[in-house]
């Protein structure tokens, strides 16, 4: 009840839903003494030690807060109305936030044996299952559903495709179209007709994206990554056409270096994610203030979120948090910038269907053909739902040295 009231407030409202969770202490905090600086009050309330002032705290309100012990699937059980939503024609967005080591990736992706271990499975791959549950079970002869997926890293303030398998492929470009929103060029889109299909191809793309060793996280993330789920759906008894976007964008960690220790490329790495979710924070701020001029424009990062953060879009964001003392700091910054953001309102979110975009809508349903056509074409001969990996130029070799850059294996 609660969860569809949320729905009902946010549909009016436009509010960018805000969820915090709080990772347990991990072994090596144990190991050390570490203790508990934050603590879930309630389902809807964190605590968090006052740095400055011993004995004292700060409580923040969100929309829901997830304490150590909640599993990945109470997690998913809180969004898993966003899938309808995406799959009704409108464009939703789930990202990530919190300081490097605070429990992004698995929240975002899972455990690193979650394929082994569905339980560990994080947001996209539960989100997947259901929207090809949904397709091919619930609305199975009433609708004829294309999905189709994307995979990109923002390095360096640069996309990168991470499913392409062009040695030399063209750099993804991000464009602001009137009437059509965001789009993104010289991008893969791969098809899929089954869960299996897209569990391969989405974690082949995670495997590309840019980790490194550093002194606070020994995998931690070089990059945001964002995966797109496009999908286009026919009524065939209205004859209507819905096409939603999903976004899953899991942000890379902000950092302070003296803590880190960074240096050389490493440290170029911090100054660019440091610097993007600078900007980041900056357009929260105007958003939450309702300035009359959003700088969108930036960064890359929050030119691609335009449409997330301030135009046709039901948006959820996680805020994670490490509960380590010697984090406070970092963490106390991590949660005001989530109250900042609970505070944007961006107005009612509208379905994308044929009659309010026609032109948009044939052009999705046909490239979504096109690719499907295509991967048909290539998968002749009893090879389908196989993917080859990508050559071996376009990978990057895991150095066993702590600081050397890598792709996650």
């Amino acid at each position: 009840m609660r969860v569809k009231l949320q729905d009902q407030v946010q549909a009016l409202r436009g509010n960018i839903r805000v969820f915090c969770r709080i990772r347990p202490l991990l072994g090596k905090e144990l190991e050390n003494g570490e203790t508990e600086a934050v603590q879930q009050s309630d389902e809807m309330t964190v605590t968090a030690q006052d740095v400055e002032a011993v004995g004292k705290a700060t409580s923040f309100n969100f929309d829901r807060v997830f304490g150590p012990e909640d599993t990945q699937e109470i997690v998913f059980d809180e969004m898993r109305t966003l899938c309808l939503s995406a799959m009704d024609g409108y464009n939703v967005c789930l990202f990530a936030y919190g300081i490097t080591g605070s429990g992004k990736t698995f929240t975002v992706e899972g455990g690193d044996s979650a394929r082994e271990n569905p339980k560990l499975q994080g947001l996209v791959f539960r989100t997947l299952k259901e929207i090809f549950r949904i397709a091919y079970g619930e609305r199975s002869g009433a609708y004829e559903t294309r999905i189709g997926v994307q995979l990109m890293e923002l390095y360096n303030e640069e996309f990168r495709d991470l499913l392409t398998k062009d040695p030399n492929p063209p750099k993804p470009e991000v464009r602001i179209i009137p009437d059509v929103g965001v789009k993104v060029e010289n991008v893969t889109i791969e098809p899929v007709k089954k869960f299996a299909d897209a569990q391969e191809i989405v974690s082949r793309g995670y495997e590309n994206r840019t980790v490194r060793a550093t002194d606070s996280n020994s995998v931690s993330s070089r990059s945001h990554s964002i995966l797109t789920v496009h999908m286009s759906g026919e009524n065939l008894r209205t004859k209507k056409t819905y096409n939603g976007k999903l976004h899953f964008v899991d942000l890379a960690g902000s950092e302070r270096v003296n803590k880190s220790g960074v240096t050389g490329d490493a440290m170029k790495e911090a100054q660019a994610i440091n610097k993007s979710l600078s900007a980041l924070g900056d357009v929260v701020q105007a958003l939450s203030k309702k300035d009359n001029f959003v700088p969108f424009r930036n960064s890359q990062l929050t030119k691609l979120l335009q449409e997330s953060l301030g135009g046709n879009s039901k948006t959820v964001m996680i805020c994670n948090i490490a509960p380590c003392l010697h984090s406070m700091s970092e963490t106390i910054n991590s949660l005001r910038f989530a109250t900042r953001a609970h505070s944007v309102e961006m107005g009612k979110a509208k379905q994308n269907e044929s009659g309010t975009n026609p032109e948009s809508t044939k052009q999705i349903k046909n490239k979504l053909a096109d690719l499907e056509s295509k991967f048909n074409s290539r998968n002749k001969g009893g090879n389908a739902g196989k993917m080859k990996p990508p050559p071996s130029s376009a990978r990057k070799e895991k150095s066993p040295r702590a600081g050397g850059a890598a792709k996650r294996r």
